[in-house]
């Protein structure tokens, strides 16, 4: 979901003509069972993360700019 909401918001980025990096990392997380309830609820229940929280701002220039 996490992957999913960021690569749309490239999109939208992208297709407005804003500045998009050329590689996004998320960082990885590994969930158990000590970690998994924020997991465990439905879609609409979770919160996407945020485009400033994921992609530095120092580094939006796209080298195709």
């Amino acid at each position: 979901m996490k992957i999913a909401s960021i690569a749309t918001e490239a999109a939208i980025r992208e297709l407005r003509g804003q500045p998009v990096p050329s590689e996004i990392i998320l960082p990885v997380q590994i969930v158990d069972r000590s970690n998994y309830l924020p997991w465990d609820r439905p879609l609409e229940e979770r919160q996407c993360p945020s485009w400033g929280d994921v992609v530095e701002i120092g580094r939006l220039e796209s080298p195709l700019s």
